[in-house]
């Protein structure tokens, strides 16, 4: 972590970062089945479908931590992060309005991951831009 001078843990990052996108891939494809070939979710649980969204976030802030280059898979990350958020913050605006539930803590952290991973990208544009 380079923000906090821990540069001799770069190998932990790493190993970090791998273990996390390649387990992302198979948790993401048993979701989104679920969501195809089974009944629908009851209106409580839909916040938490936005959980999706953060390990793509999350996957593209630690790899621009990492690599500090905004390459064509860091870019990847990152709109598929933003694709999803708009997919999913749209499908939740179309459910009823129902009453504050512990479900809607659910989208807390993807927001915030989203939130930095947008903050992430602008600045490696505007760095970019400079140059």
């Amino acid at each position: 972590m380079p923000q906090l001078g821990l540069t001799d843990y770069r190998e932990l990052m790493v190993f970090s970062l791998a273990v996390g996108l390649f387990f992302t891939i198979p948790i993401f494809t048993l979701i989104f089945a679920r969501l195809l070939f089974e009944k629908a979710m009851p209106e409580v649980l839909q916040p938490t479908l936005l959980i999706l969204v953060a390990p793509f976030a999350v996957g593209y802030s630690s790899y621009q931590t990492i690599a500090n280059s905004n390459d064509l898979f860091a870019h990847s990350l990152y709109i598929l992060a933003m694709f999803l958020l708009v997919v999913l913050l749209r499908q939740l605006w179309r459910t009823p309005r129902t009453r504050f539930h512990m479900t809607w803590w659910a989208t807390s952290f993807p927001l915030a991951a989203c939130a930095i991973a947008a903050l992430i990208f602008l600045s490696s544009i505007q760095r970019l831009l400079r140059k």
